[in-house]
């Protein structure tokens, strides 16, 4: 699989409609991790980082989720709480102690 392509995400779209926000977010995303994975010092950017692991989330729900998005008023109360657990997630420093530990 060739999560860095935004066509892999095309693919996975279903024949939905991929709009011009679900393709911003995914490049948007891809090109985070390119330049973080090119300032990483070596050993400390890996696949299953906390850092990757949100960001395929967040290029997985925008895929599944978010092209099947009506705006109903439940579809938006999940949407804001998708938001909150990604920030939650993205910004929880003692997720991974070092050492590669969880916690």
């Amino acid at each position: 699989e060739d999560t860095m392509n935004v066509q892999f995400y095309r693919k996975k779209s279903a024949g939905k409609e991929f709009s011009a926000q679900a393709d911003y977010i995914i490049r948007t995303v891809i090109a985070y991790q390119n330049r973080r994975q090119q300032r990483a010092h070596h050993g400390t950017c890996y696949d299953n980082d906390p850092h990757n692991l949100v960001c395929e989330e967040l290029k997985q729900w925008t895929v599944v989720e978010l092209l099947s998005f009506s705006g109903h008023e439940h579809e938006t109360i999940e949407l804001k709480h998708r938001i909150d657990f990604l920030y939650n997630v993205a910004t929880d420093n003692f997720l991974f102690k070092p050492g590669g530990c969880m916690r």
